[in-house]
């Protein structure tokens, strides 16, 4: 009696795409079955928002949050800051719930489940700890099952590996990778916006 998360977003990913999980339950079959999802934000015991489903003639829940986490996310003035900002309003960590509801009759009253098992309680499944979500778009010709390709762009050692200083001669030198050569004419504004590792300091990334 629990749920089983049959697909899941990348993380990092994009609010204005698919973002889409799939779930089904041992219990789909019960009277009023309901799929259930709580969606939070990271660090927040604040609910965002619930959402209901039935299952689809396969048994299946399929929840597409993309738009829904948008409505929490907006932009930030990194045009305001002269070096380093975090993006706190477009780029935010979010957790996803589920659970599950049914009754014991078509006319009984209904009982919502945990979805780890047959334990009354709020949606208390999971599949990550948190998904990173951005305010962006994924280009339909690079996404991967539905997903922005994360696994290509995000790694741990990304900062430190592609841009370093040669401590013996003090040299920026830097990977291919990257691009290394941006001109800006007299009074223009540049931002440079990027993925960071939790285990990367500001101080690993030169200009």
């Amino acid at each position: 009696m629990a749920i089983v998360i049959n697909q899941q977003p990348t993380s990092p990913n994009m609010a204005n795409a698919d973002v889409i999980f799939s779930v089904s339950s041992t219990t789909s079959t019960q009277p009023q079955f309901q799929f259930v999802i709580d969606i939070y934000e990271s660090g927040s015991a604040s609910r965002l928002q619930r959402i209901k489903q039935q299952p689809n003639p396969s048994g299946f829940g399929v929840f597409n949050v993309g738009q829904i986490l948008k409505s929490f996310l907006s932009s930030d003035d990194v045009w305001k800051t002269q070096k380093f900002a975090t993006s706190s309003n477009a780029n935010k960590d979010f957790i996803v719930y589920f659970g599950e509801e049914y009754g014991t009759s078509l006319s009984s009253s209904i009982t919502l489940y945990n979805g780890i098992s047959a334990t009354p309680g709020d949606p208390a499944k999971s599949g990550s700890a948190f998904y990173t979500i951005t305010n962006g778009l994924v280009d339909p010709y690079d996404a991967v099952a539905w997903n922005f390709p994360s696994a290509s762009y995000y790694t741990a050692e990304s900062a430190s590996v592609y841009n370093k200083i040669d401590d013996d001669n003090d040299v920026p030198y830097y990977s291919p990778n990257l691009i290394t050569k941006s001109l800006l004419a007299l009074d223009e504004v540049a931002n440079f916006c990027v993925f960071q590792a939790l285990s990367l300091a500001k101080n690993d990334f030169r200009i």
